[in-house]
């Protein structure tokens, strides 16, 4: 079930995205920009089945983007081979930050393999999905929906950058209540069961394990292990 919500949400947010920039004006158009942007929204994950990740980057987004506008305007031609090199490439660019606020990507790969990771969501978040699944379904039944679809984005964006505040907060929380003895490393995220975040921080004198609540507040230490 997880591995297919975090699908949906790949599918979900390169189709959005795809319909917002493209402003389809007819009822073809706009079923060619979703199924066009759901595919670019799930085409980083194609290649991890032949073992590489050739996708997962901000160097090679546009080159997908280049490829998926290339089929498309050879089936239409209500849009440019220029909109459609856009509009693909931040279809793609959804599923690089989708990973990037949850399991980790590697942004600049073949260039470099580490991946970047700032996990504020789980997977498979289903108050990210849920807005984002009403956007595509008011946009393949309803021509004049593109406010109603904006305004389900907006909702996700307010929320992913609500949770990035609070874990800001929590992390600077933490920095401020361990300064004085140093902290090396600090790691936060989520916990989807319990809606909150787990912490763990090394200092030079301990090891340290705990919770907080959403907001960041109510900072619960579970295990502290002096070296």
């Amino acid at each position: 079930m997880e591995l297919i919500i975090h699908t949906l949400i790949h599918a979900a947010a390169g189709a959005s995205i795809a319909y917002l920039i493209g402003k389809p004006d007819n009822f073809k158009l706009r079923i060619l920009l979703l199924t066009f942007g759901a595919i670019a929204g799930l085409s980083p994950d194609f290649t991890k089945y032949f073992g590489d990740i050739f996708f997962h980057s901000v160097l090679l987004a546009p080159i997908a983007g280049l490829l998926f506008s290339f089929v498309f305007t050879k089936v239409q031609h209500s849009i440019s081979f220029m909109l459609g090199w856009i509009v693909f490439t931040l279809s793609v660019g959804t599923h690089l930050l989708i990973d990037y606020i949850g399991n980790g990507v590697a942004l600049f790969y073949p260039l470099a393999q580490y991946e970047y990771e700032f996990s504020v969501i789980d997977r498979d978040d289903l108050l990210v999905l849920i807005p984002l699944a009403a956007a595509v379904s008011i946009s393949l039944f309803f021509r004049k929906g593109r406010g109603v679809v904006m305004a389900c984005v907006i909702i996700t964006c307010l929320y992913l950058a609500s949770l990035t505040i609070f874990k800001i907060e929590l992390e600077q929380a933490l920095e401020r209540r361990y300064h004085a003895d140093h902290v090396t490393l600090l790691l936060t995220y989520p916990d989807p069961l319990k809606r909150e975040w787990k912490f763990m921080l090394r200092t030079d004198k301990a090891a340290v394990f705990g919770r907080s609540s959403i907001m960041g507040t109510n900072i619960r230490v579970e295990d502290e292990s002096v070296k």
